[in-house]
């Protein structure tokens, strides 16, 4: 589990973000690890994350060599051309932590930036199916203390529990981080319950008309989560229990899980 001093760093950092980058605000979600700490508010004790990855629109690429002006213009260092880091100091303890601040793209987006080939250490930031994160996601204020400033606020756009979901499947299909079936685990929570989650998601997703190629995303995340955590011998849970220090036994995990996956509509 991650403490609170760090992830309270990449809250400030994530805020100083969304008031540097204001102006794309429709252009620009949160998704990631951090994402499922916002939808979870009020249900799930969720841990957040000390990472940042923000998912842009295919047509806000054109725009994106002014975009990295205005991160550097932070102090943040470029490590590769979606990748940047930085030492924020934590409202918590007033020391430094180290804050990786990731852009995503699909792979359409990423022509407009010169990559027409993709390499491989690159593929983790372009990928088909990001476009999900701007059909569900709702607006989020955030609040906190900016790096070595005062309070302030600001709203930006998260992705919600489908675009969530959706794209934390990809990943559990793609690695085997710890994280990632924590959150999926976490996503189940919202509303309350595993049924309210589904209840949410069925309405959602029944509530507008998705592009072929979405649909088959979606499905595929889907089954992904349902392999990954099928029973309490599965990855997932397993995964959940060390990652919560057995805060949460991989029983209890794969139940809840399951619970949720039985009452989605897709």
């Amino acid at each position: 589990m991650y403490g609170t001093q760090e992830t309270s760093a990449s809250k400030s950092a994530l805020l100083e973000l969304g008031l540097e980058l204001k102006r794309y605000h429709n252009d620009i979600v949160l998704t990631g690890g951090r994402a499922p700490y916002f939808i979870t508010r009020g249900h799930f004790d969720h841990c957040g994350s000390i990472d940042i990855d923000l998912a842009l629109r295919t047509k806000v690429m054109q725009k994106y060599d002014t975009i990295k002006k205005s991160v550097l213009g932070l102090g943040y260092e470029q490590e590769n051309e979606f990748r940047f880091s930085r030492d924020v100091k934590s409202p918590v303890d007033g020391k430094d932590y180290g804050i990786h601040l990731d852009f995503l793209c699909d792979k359409e987006g990423a022509k407009y930036i010169g990559l027409k080939d993709v390499q491989a250490d690159l593929q983790a930031f372009t990928f088909e199916g990001l476009n999900l994160a701007f059909e569900f996601n709702f607006g989020q204020e955030v609040e906190t203390v900016l790096p070595g400033n005062g309070a302030v606020k600001t709203s930006i756009k998260v992705a919600d529990l489908v675009g969530s979901l959706a794209l934390k499947g990809q990943a559990l299909d793609g690695r085997a981080k710890p994280k990632d079936s924590y959150d999926v685990f976490a996503l189940t929570h919202y509303g309350g319950s595993p049924e309210m989650a589904a209840e949410y998601f069925n309405k959602a997703v029944s509530g507008r008309k998705l592009a072929p190629g979405m649909e088959k995303l979606l499905a595929h995340s889907l089954s992904v989560v349902r392999e990954k955590f099928m029973n309490a011998n599965q990855m997932g849970p397993f995964q959940v229990e060390i990652f919560t220090e057995n805060r949460y036994g991989r029983n209890i995990v794969a139940d809840q899980v399951n619970r949720f996956l039985e009452n989605v509509q897709a």
